[in-house]
């Protein structure tokens, strides 16, 4: 009986070592609570950013298609086109170089409020934004810096230019290309020694030249080639390419000429237009499109001519347009002499040929969007829950 009683052991864990080993089990879990808690934390964290991201690249899109001022000053005249959807309402007074806007959404069951601020900037015929105010300064390519007064001309943001309806030239080094080739052929011809590559560029007369012909019998497709013809002393011609492009016909809607002043001071060049292709044979593009026709005709495209400088009122353009004179033009220079009319109209003018230089209309330079969660009481969060701008010049 001792024996058995001696084998026997009734005792089990005390209360310190259940305690120890519960203290001893939080402590090695804890961390991964925490682990799963921040995890779960950071997740909805960041399902709300992406959320409020969301809804600011919604605003952005729905902005993205205005240009001007006008067009953002109608957003505050006009009612939601939904019942269910919240209108824009200035959210700070306006002042020359900004609007501000703001309007509530809802997006996954969560309520924001969008607050926007678009700013009326400097930009040039290149590619992007001048903002003074932020102490930007872009030339066109030249180094020139274009001033206040381009931000009001009718020429399209240059996120409207670059697009697959439109041919492009922009000018970059032709006129040192034609010089040199001057100075280099007079020096070989004998012309003398005194000629310089001023005194060339002094004399120099300079034509810029738009073709527009079918590519080929098909008439799918239209070739465009922008280039200069250039002339000096009645004796030396020279012939440069800015651009050629092949076009799908139904495609084609704008044509871009982004030039570089000849000379300092009031310059005058001239422009001409034409269809067809006398040296391969191609007949002209039709002025309006007939009956069941379809594509682009002459009255389709837009034709615009810029000068990248500072100071356009100093240039001014003649226009010779031919067989093209349905077609629209635009420029950004001072004074225009119009559309030289046909064979049939010697020295015609179309009234309205161009629009008027000065629109008056502002255009968009920036954007900038901030969205801020709305509290059940309507209040906003104290700060933007994403941010957001873009330059509607790139």
């Amino acid at each position: 009986m001792r024996f058995k009683e001696g084998l026997k052991d009734d005792g089990g864990f005390s209360l310190i070592e259940v305690i120890m080993a519960v203290a001893i089990l939080a402590l090695m879990t804890l961390p991964i609570l925490n682990y799963f808690t921040n995890s779960s934390l950071r997740a909805i964290d960041g399902r709300d950013k992406q959320t409020a991201t969301m809804a600011a690249e919604n605003i952005v899109e729905e902005l993205g298609s205005y240009s001007n001022y006008d067009q953002i000053r109608s957003l505050l005249a006009s009612p939601s086109p939904t019942a269910s959807a919240s209108p824009w309402t200035p959210s700070a007074p306006e002042t020359d170089e900004a609007t501000y806007l703001q309007k509530d959404l809802k997006l996954n069951g969560v309520a924001y409020r969008a607050k926007v601020q678009i700013k009326y900037s400097v930009y040039n015929s290149s590619t992007r934004v001048v903002d003074e105010s932020e102490g930007e300064s872009v030339g066109s390519g030249t180094g020139d810096t274009v001033g206040q007064s381009f931000n009001s001309y009718a020429i399209p943001n240059p996120s409207e230019v670059y697009s697959p309806s439109n041919v492009v030239a922009v000018e970059d080094d032709e006129i040192d290309m034609a010089l040199s080739e001057f100075y280099t052929t007079i020096l070989a011809s004998g012309g003398g020694s005194a000629v310089t590559l001023d005194s060339i560029r002094a004399g120099l007369d300079r034509t810029m030249c738009v073709d527009i012909s079918y590519k080929n019998a098909e008439k799918k497709e239209y070739l465009v080639r922008v280039y200069y013809l250039y002339e000096y002393g009645g004796t030396y011609h020279t012939e440069i390419t800015l651009q050629q492009s092949e076009i799908e016909k139904s495609k084609l809607k704008n044509v871009f000429v982004f030039y570089n002043p000849l000379r300092s001071g009031v310059v005058e060049d001239e422009v001409r237009v034409r269809t067809g292709n006398e040296v391969l044979g191609t007949e002209q593009i039709p002025l309006v499109k007939g009956p069941g026709e379809t594509g682009t005709a002459i009255e389709d495209i837009g034709f615009y001519f810029a000068v990248q400088a500072p100071d356009p009122a100093l240039y001014k353009i003649t226009v010779s347009s031919g067989n093209a004179m349905g077609a629209k033009y635009y420029s950004n220079v001072s004074s225009v002499n119009g559309v030289a009319g046909s064979a049939s109209e010697p020295g015609a003018v179309r009234p309205n040929a161009f629009v008027d230089t000065k629109s008056g209309k502002r255009r968009i330079g920036r954007i900038y969007v901030d969205i801020y969660e709305v509290r059940p009481d309507g209040s906003e969060s104290d700060s933007a829950a994403a941010h957001m701008e873009t330059s509607q010049a790139e």
